[in-house]
């Protein structure tokens, strides 16, 4: 078990990193909350000489990033990018995605990722934009 004394030290180390560096894409925040919150969820850590290691897994980031971006891209429809004809991939596959989710219940209403039941659809997309295997 995790001690909650380590998160917080954890914590705090990285929030002074991210309060310190450069966020001029949106792509950084969204892989410093992901990385947030999975360490915080980690229930179970290896101690190595007075330290915790927790293991991040790039699927989880991914996971947690896909989400941020659809639910902020079909909500609000945020611009993305300085160049609109050329916006990130990871807007491209959210846009994809919102797609197949608007197509399948025929509605243009916003929901919440986890309402959307769109996580199966969002492995191969995931794949794609991290070249996952």
């Amino acid at each position: 078990m995790i001690d909650r004394g380590k998160i917080v030290d954890f914590l705090e180390k990285w929030l002074h990193i991210i309060r310190n560096c450069s966020f001029d894409n949106t792509y950084k925040m969204a892989w410093a909350k992901a990385i947030t919150e999975i360490a915080v969820e980690q229930e179970n850590s290896i101690e190595i000489e007075e330290a915790f290691l927790v293991e991040i897994q790039l699927r989880d980031i991914a996971k947690k990033v896909l989400r941020y971006y659809f639910e902020q891209t079909l909500f609000f429809g945020l611009q993305q990018s300085s160049n609109p004809v050329k916006p990130p991939v990871i807007v491209t596959i959210t846009r994809e995605l919102i797609a197949i989710y608007q197509a399948r219940t025929s509605s243009i209403k916003p929901v919440k990722w986890f309402k959307s039941n769109m996580r199966r659809y969002a492995v191969q997309s995931m794949r794609r934009l991290f070249l996952l295997p």
